[in-house]
Order: structure tokens, then C-alpha cells, then sequence
């Protein structure tokens, strides 16, 4: 592949040293903005001088964002590029200690654990960021083993598989089990007349679909729905009315809503809405899941 010079860092100066990406871009960076930035410099031996060539095992589109932080660029719009590259930069700027891009690829990483969990935690657990691993940690169950196998190291491929299983243990329990709305009716007749069998059923075989689509990570959304609400002071009851008040809840911007946020619907809710005691029964079978979801420790104490 020919050797092209970056166009941001063409400059070269008595004062610059050449850098080359693996794919054959050069950039010419200042020594002095590398002391400053960084305990990125090469050694003393290696002249300032562009004949004198320092080979990187990073490519081009990293190298360029990692630089641009050694320049203290203020005005990188790291949402411009994918999570690989993100990611890629995030481990270049830990590699080579560039100060500034360590600490935005951090706070970046952590704010995607819930949409990019696998890049994340790979990312984490590479640099021992454990607050990081204990936040993408439980989006990454479900998934099968084998892709967590190519993301983790051997050390934490046993703590993971144990960490999955406090989940799917749980996932398995409601999907097999479901409420038990008769001791919610007292000595009350159900209201729901001929539908309780029918609607218990659709209840219960909803909230299992959408567990074994989600490979457990619904629990993990009901868990943060519940939770927002109590911290708010909604009651027991307050559940969201329309899609808009969950949004509101969960703080999640305008647009359709995630299947993982359907395991406990205001649709459902309403199925029962007429029955006092499985209305009872079913909030108290959320409260229930989530309190199970709330007993299992982060991911880190399993190793």
C-alpha cells in the first residue's frame, strides 16, 4: 500500500516525528505537544526528524482522532464515528496515556454500555475500568457464548457464564411459573369472568415471548423502568398509561420503544384494570421479578 501523509498533520518541522499508521498514513506531530499531551513520546534516540519513521499497530482514522486530542483539539464529535472506532481510539488513548482522549473515551464508553454493551465491556475489562464492566456487563446477557469468548479474556469467561445465570435462573423461574391471582381475590369473585383463564394466559405468554427474545435483557429494562418510578415517588400503581409516559419515565427520547420495554405493558395492566385482585396480582408479580432482578451483584464480585 502506498504511503500517504494526513493532510491535518502534514506539516514537518526540524521538530516533528513521523508517525505511521499500519496502513501506511503518516502524520507528523510535534515533539513538544507530545510532552505536554501525553506519556506518549518515543525515546530520546528517536530524532525529531521526518526521515526517521516511528511504525503504529493503529490505523489511520485512529491515529488521526488520537492526535487531534495531543493538539488539544477542542471540537471532536466523537457521535461522527462508529463504536469501533471509538472504541479503538478509547484503547489507543489508554495505550499510550494520551490524558485528554482517556478521559472523554471514558465518560463516551460508559454513556453506551446500554446500546454497544459487547464493544464496551471489551473495552472495560481491557483496561480494568470496573465501574465500566458493572455497567455493560449485564446487557451482554443472553448472548452466546461463543461471541462473549472472542470479547473477554479466560479469566472472566467463567465469572460471565456464572453472572448470565443469575438472570436466565430468573428468567427461566417467570416464564415457567406466573402469578398467582386467585390468592389476590380474597373471598371476591374474579371479574374477569370467562376471560381470566384467556387473559392470564396472553399475560403470562407475552411477558415469556419477550424474555426469550431479549435472552433475559428485558428483566434488565423492567428492573430500570421500576426503579425510576420509585425514585420519583410514583406509586406501586403508577404505572406508565401510554408508550409517551414510559418514554417520560425512563427518560428515552421520541421513537418506537425498544421490545425489551414491553415485558409489563399499561396494555396489560388495563386487561385486568376491572379485577381488583389481578390487578393486585399482577403488580405485585412485577415487584416481585424486580426485586429478584435488584438481589444479583454486579458483575465484578463474580470474578
Amino acid at each position: 500500500m502506498p504511503n500517504v501523509v494526513s493532510s491535518r498533520f502534514a506539516t514537518s518541522t526540524p521538530t516533528t516525528i513521523a508517525f505511521v499508521s499500519r496502513d501506511n498514513t503518516t502524520f507528523h506531530i510535534e515533539r513538544t505537544k507530545l510532552d505536554r499531551a501525553a506519556d506518549f513520546s518515543p525515546p530520546s534516540s528517536v530524532a525529531s526528524s521526518p526521515t526517521e519513521l516511528v511504525h503504529l499497530s493503529e490505523n489511520a482514522v485512529t491515529l488521526d482522532l488520537l492526535f487531534r486530542y495531543v493538539y488539544n483539539e477542542v471540537n471532536v464529535n466523537l457521535d461522527q464515528f462508529t463504536i469501533d472506532q471509538v472504541a479503538s481510539l478509547a484503547t489507543a488513548a489508554e495505550k499510550y496515556i494520551v490524558f485528554s482522549a482517556m478521559s472523554v473515551c471514558r465518560l463516551y464508553m460508559k454513556n453506551h454500555y446500554k446500546t454497544d454493551p459487547i464493544q464496551v465491556l471489551e473495552y472495560a475489562v481491557q483496561h480494568d475500568l470496573r465501574d465500566i464492566v458493572d455497567a455493560a456487563a449485564p446487557y451482554t446477557i443472553g448472548n452466546d457464548l461463543t461471541l462473549m469468548q472472542s470479547v473477554l479474556p479466560a479469566s472472566h469467561l467463567l465469572p460471565w457464564v456464572m453472572f448470565n445465570d443469575e438472570y436466565q435462573k430468573i428468567a427461566r423461574e417467570v416464564a415457567s411459573t406466573g402469578p398467582d391471582p386467585i390468592s389476590d381475590h380474597s373471598d371476591s369473585k374474579c371479574e374477569l369472568g370467562d376471560e381470566e383463564e384467556e387473559t392470564w394466559s396472553w399475560i403470562i405468554h407475552r411477558v415469556s415471548h419477550i424474555l426469550l427474545k431479549t435472552g433475559g435483557r428485558a428483566l434488565l429494562d423492567m428492573y430500570t423502568q421500576v426503579q425510576a418510578e420509585r425514585r420519583r415517588g410514583h406509586e406501586i400503581g403508577a404505572w406508565p398509561t401510554s408508550d409517551m409516559d414510559l418514554r417520560a419515565t425512563l427518560g428515552t427520547d421520541a421513537g418506537p420503544l425498544p421490545d425489551a420495554y414491553q415485558m409489563f405493558t399499561a396494555e396489560m395492566l388495563h386487561s385486568v384494570a376491572r379485577c381488583e385482585g389481578c390487578d393486585a396480582a399482577l403488580r405485585q408479580w412485577r415487584d416481585e421479578i424486580v426485586d429478584e432482578v435488584g438481589k444479583i451483584k454486579p458483575f465484578t464480585t463474580f470474578l
